[in-house]
């Protein structure tokens, strides 16, 4: 897989399921000073998750896409022993697409609202209506149908799920990239709506379960 953006260093993976993990709220250990050892968790058991203001395909407007990532959320909150809740807390500032969004020298120039930095905007999801956003962060051609298996449901984070912690142990921003080249037709969407329930399940920390 052709990642061109780094992963977040220092990070370490749960040697076991933990107690939280079965709640839904952990997947990795704390790693700052205090809470270390602790499951990082989304605090109160709570993801606020924001769309971009395009739309995702020629068959999906921003409002259908919109009602596919809410139903993807609730293959995991409608889990009875999963203590989580989503719930989509506006849009992003903008549609994102290839003219603000680029890699250069390993360096991301994005809108502010889908970076790590942006706390304020816990989940940010993008619409990448033609792969462009895709080819601009995984590299040249990455975006295409052909690489739909692998490429139609991504984090910027590759597989560790949320990319920004606070220093209290609390998962604090995550982005997710649905490629529309990979949902331009009906007989897509059940892929990449599978897709995209997987990569949410990492997010939320739920990757080594299967929703019901």
């Amino acid at each position: 897989m052709r990642w061109r953006i780094l992963a977040v260093a220092g990070l370490l993976f749960c040697g076991a399921f933990s107690a939280a993990l079965e709640a839904g709220l952990c997947r990795r250990l704390g790693y700052s000073a205090g809470v270390e050892g602790q499951a990082l968790i989304w605090e109160n058991g709570s993801v606020q998750y924001f769309t971009d203001q395009g739309n995702l395909s020629p068959i999906l407007t921003g409002a259908q896409a919109d009602a596919f990532v809410a139903a993807a959320f609730s293959a995991w909150t409608g889990i009875s022993s999963v203590a989580l809740t989503a719930s989509q807390g506006g849009h992003l500032a903008e549609d994102v697409n290839g003219s603000n969004i680029a890699v250069a020298n390993g360096t991301i120039t994005a809108p502010a609202d889908i970076t790590a930095s942006a706390t304020g905007i816990p989940v940010g999801i993008v619409y990448d209506y033609d792969g462009t956003v895709t080819d601009a962060l995984l590299g040249e051609g990455a975006g295409d149908l052909a690489d739909c298996f692998t490429n139609a449901v991504y984090t910027s984070s590759g597989d560790v799920g949320p990319d920004n912690f606070s220093a209290s142990g609390t998962s604090c921003n995550a982005l997710v990239v649905i490629n529309g080249i990979c949902a331009a037709t009906s007989a897509q969407l059940p892929d990449v709506q599978y897709r995209l329930v997987r990569i949410l399940g990492r997010i939320v920390g739920l990757g080594g379960r299967r929703p019901m």
